[in-house]
């Protein structure tokens, strides 16, 4: 699992509860070092913060988004612009991972409107801050196993 956030402590709380639940946990600092790790590493879901420094969460999504329509498009021998993105990169998601991979947000916004916002953005689904565990793990239940 890739953990997306640039808070220590939110950082320390996520990772320990998760590995304690046996959950491998790398993390990244902001949204850009989340794309190299994706880069060169393959995670089954991403928990990502929506604002960071760098590169925020709804952008460092849609990105992420990007390079798995690049590699699908790959994959299927298509051509394109999913094919002109990828060679720009230089690199992208596995070609293996043939399933979309949950993107789960956490936020500490929670307004209206919100969550329409992240899903366009191509997340799966979201937690509010401060981060209850049994919800969370709920949630990545919910998205890793549907």
């Amino acid at each position: 699992m890739l953990l997306v956030d640039d808070e220590y402590a939110t950082q320390f709380y996520i990772k320990r509860l998760l590995e304690k639940q046996g959950y491998e946990v790398t993390v990244a600092q902001d949204g850009e070092e989340a794309l190299t790790k994706l880069e060169q590493n393959e995670y089954d879901c991403v928990l990502m913060d929506v604002q960071m420094p760098v590169l925020d969460g709804v952008e460092a999504t849609k990105r992420i988004r990007s390079m798995e329509h690049g590699a699908r498009s790959m994959e299927k021998g298509d051509e394109g612009i999913g094919q002109d993105f990828h060679e720009s990169l230089n690199s992208s998601i596995p070609a293996s991972q043939n399933a979309r991979m949950p993107i789960i947000a956490l936020t500490a916004y929670a307004m209206t409107g919100d969550k329409e916002k992240f899903l366009e953005a191509g997340m799966d689904d979201y937690i509010a801050k401060p981060v209850d565990k049994d919800e969370l793990l709920e949630v990545i239940e919910r998205n890793m196993f549907k």
